[in-house]
């Protein structure tokens, strides 16, 4: 698994596009000890050793392409395929956070969990990783709420000298802050009450 590998529809769909060599079951030549398939800066720790590859082994990769998401690069960098093998089995990859501040805490301990040396502490398939991401994924933030009162039976809408207007709440009292605005046109149909003109007696 790798960006190459990964394409994205004209809908946002995203699609893995080549498997690269998959391992038969009883096919030895595939599976056999000491082979090494994939590419070096994205294979799982005992890939690169030469042993069996497992779901656990995805879901490392599906780390290193998720790291190179999150912070432009991927966790480690060699001269040669033979260096980058060696650095996913003996180093420890760079903090996301270090790299990455903005990136939530949830979303790179998920990143770091994939990227586990031993693949008994991963996500053991890629559902499991699924379900991990979406825990630690960003919420979508709240609506502000209006900072004016409803006019109608709770409140009151005065039009001011000026040409604006004020609501006044339910009971009395001075209008909320923010309350008075400039308006183009007719104001809105509702209750509303009109100064009375100097020099005559309010009905």
């Amino acid at each position: 698994m790798k960006p190459a590998n990964v394409m994205i529809t004209p809908r946002g769909e995203v699609k893995v596009m080549d498997f690269g060599i998959a391992a038969a079951v009883g096919a030895s030549s595939l599976t056999a000890t000491g082979s090494v398939i994939g590419t070096a800066a994205y294979v799982s720790p005992e890939r690169a050793r030469g042993d069996r590859a497992t779901p656990s082994s995805d879901v490392y990769s599906l780390g290193v392409v998720l790291f190179e998401m999150l912070t432009g690069r991927t966790p480690f960098e060699a001269e040669t395929p033979v260096g980058l093998a060696l650095a996913h089995v003996q180093e420890r990859p760079p903090s996301v956070v270090e790299l990455a501040p903005a990136v939530p805490a949830p979303l790179a301990e998920a990143c770091a969990r994939a990227l586990s040396k031993d693949p008994r502490d991963r996500p053991g398939s890629a559902a499991e990783f699924r379900a991990m991401l979406l825990r630690a994924a960003p919420t979508q933030p709240a609506s502000p709420t209006p900072a004016t009162a409803p006019v109608g039976d709770a409140a009151t809408e005065v039009i001011q000298p000026d040409g604006g207007t004020a609501v006044l709440p339910a009971g009395g009292g001075p209008p909320p802050p923010g309350s008075s605005s400039s308006r183009l046109g007719p104001p809105p149909r509702g209750p509303r009450r009109r100064p009375a003109a100097p020099g005559r007696p309010r009905r």
